[in-house]
């Protein structure tokens, strides 16, 4: 398990290289199919399902065609770009939601479950036999999340919902030891953590971290990086994660307070947070 710190900083390098990525990629996706696929490309750009329609019954095996820069197929491109239409055309043509972009290394599923506004992709994608639990392969990109739970978990509830409901293990643990709950603790998602853990009944018996110095992090330490407002309703949801948390042998209130809150905090939020 890498130490907290350090997946911080890798945290944060990850997002801005995925951004920046994203930024030079936008618009330009289109141009990335040139040659046999392009004007199927163009059709799902501009979400005409008719013409999407003509263009793979002509040429069926454009279908999942996967353009040579980055290996997406034109239906990641969709969920990517959020062309909703082209989306559902595609799987109802045939499209196979299971196939893995050679750059991030990811499925089209988890590109979905990385969406904060929507959960309709996700939904359209699991309609059409997309797997919940492949997960992404080791390539030069690297995706942030290595299974969609992951990804969902760090987003939107209900993409962790649809996701369980399919079959997606709650469980899982990537090559790197991440988890889905130990992605929504760490980022903070009140709503998502307390549904994996308080209904869910994910796995927090063992140390979801590791420190420079050594020490295990369990569930409890994450929640002490969690400072909200004292009379906010994330604030109640959170003392509900710990009471369920002593229950099972994790106190919050032995757990140490991070250096850093101690000097960002008074004393006395600090006593009670």
């Amino acid at each position: 398990m890498k130490p907290r710190r350090y997946y911080f900083m890798l945290l944060l390098i990850l997002l801005a290289n995925t951004c920046l990525a994203q930024r030079q990629r936008l618009g330009h996706d289109v141009h990335l199919f040139d040659g046999p696929a392009l004007r199927l490309a163009q059709a799902v750009q501009q979400e005409s399902r008719e013409a999407i329609q003509k263009l793979v019954k002509a040429r069926p095996g454009l279908l999942n065609y996967q353009e040579p820069t980055y290996g997406m197929t034109l239906l990641y491109c969709a969920v990517r770009n959020s062309k909703g239409g082209s989306v559902e055309e595609l799987l109802e043509l045939g499209a196979n939601p299971n196939i893995l972009e050679t750059y991030s290394g990811e499925s089209a599923l988890i590109r979905a479950a990385t969406n904060f506004e929507t959960s309709a992709y996700v939904h359209l994608l699991l309609a059409h036999g997309a797997n919940p639990n492949l997960t992404a392969k080791d390539t030069p990109g690297k995706t942030q999340y290595h299974s969609p739970l992951m990804a969902a978990a760090a987003s939107r509830l209900e993409s962790v919902q649809l996701l369980l409901a399919a079959g997606a293990d709650l469980n899982y643990t990537s090559p790197g030891g991440d988890t889905a709950v130990m992605l929504a603790l760490m980022s903070q998602r009140v709503d998502i953590a307390g549904f994996l853990i308080l209904e869910k009944h994910a796995d927090i018996s063992k140390p979801l971290m590791r420190t420079f110095k050594g020490r295990n992090l369990m569930a409890v330490d994450f929640l002490r990086d969690w400072t909200f407002d004292l009379d906010s309703e994330n604030y109640r949801k959170k003392m509900l994660l710990a009471a369920y948390l002593k229950a099972q042998g994790q106190d919050y209130w032995q757990a140490p307070i991070p250096k850093h809150l101690q000097k960002l905090y008074p004393k006395g939020y600090l006593e009670k947070y």
